[in-house]
């Protein structure tokens, strides 16, 4: 199980296990509370956050306040939210079977509870629809603009194409920079970015290198590519799609069909 996380730390610390009804079976129901608000119900999921709590299925938890917040078993502002596979499932319309598949084949990110449960972050899942070019409900995910990240070693390049991204979007999108393929593959461990637009001659590291090692990672494969080089020729085009770039474009870059490429990429994530 290639992207099976472990537990979360606090998870690893001992449970408060406590017992109380639900409308199912009063009086016989498990409760395992965590640090931090966490509690595993029977395998639902809650998050305790202050007053407010967020719960799923028939699990029904009491506070001095209660706000249920839910939208097919689950809805959170939070991109680190834990969902359950029956929330995954629903969304995608599939069996929990056939989502747990997912998971064991290394397709879709899932932390495990102490208890052998499956759980994935939001973001996780937002990540694997996007790589799975599977529509993304606007009801049930952060509402954030698209993440684009742009690597190069001249300031002035890493500026006009910051320039060209924000123009093609109509400023609708975030974007950050990096100086070379290794603080690129930092960057999109920590920036998570959408689009990475990557020149290919780098120091340090070149963006051959850093584009394989981006495909092989499960956790960013995700992450859309766009080279571009004023080599292009010489068989580099080539190389550099093999390493899972979608496009190679020349500099000085062709602005209309650069501008054309990245709006085409993010569309579904650009809110209007």
């Amino acid at each position: 199980m290639g992207t099976l996380k472990k537990s979360p730390a606090a998870w690893a610390l001992h449970p408060i296990d406590v017992r109380g009804p639900t409308k199912d079976d009063p009086g016989d129901v498990h409760y395992r509370h965590f640090p931090g608000g966490l509690t595993v119900v029977r395998g639902a999921l809650c998050l305790r956050q202050k007053k407010e709590i967020y719960h799923q299925n028939d699990c029904k938890m009491q506070g001095e306040q209660q706000m249920a917040v839910h939208r097919n078993g689950a809805k959170s502002n939070g991109e680190n939210e834990l969902l359950t596979t029956g929330t995954v499932a629903r969304y995608c319309e599939v069996s929990t079977n056939a989502v747990k598949k997912w998971i064991r084949q290394g397709d879709l990110t899932a932390f495990q509870t102490p208890g052998g449960h499956f759980r994935v972050t939001r973001e996780e899942f937002r990540k694997f629809l996007v790589r799975h070019e599977m529509p993304l409900d606007p009801d049930f995910f952060p509402n954030r603009p698209p993440r684009v990240l742009i690597a190069d070693d001249e300031p002035v390049v890493r500026e006009l194409v910051r320039e060209l991204v924000v123009s093609a979007t109509d400023g609708r999108v975030d974007v950050e920079t990096a100086d070379d393929g290794y603080d690129a593959l930092v960057k999109v461990g920590d920036f998570k970015p959408d689009l990475l637009i990557m020149d290919l001659k780098m120091p340090r590291m070149d963006g051959f290198e850093a584009c394989r090692t981006i495909r092989a990672n499960r956790n960013m494969s995700h992450v859309r590519i766009l080279a571009m080089s004023a080599y292009a020729g010489d068989g580099n085009r080539e190389r550099i799609l093999k390493a899972g770039a979608l496009q190679c474009f020349d500099k000085p870059l062709p602005v209309d069909e650069f501008q054309a490429a990245v709006r085409k990429i993010l569309a579904p994530q650009i809110t209007t």
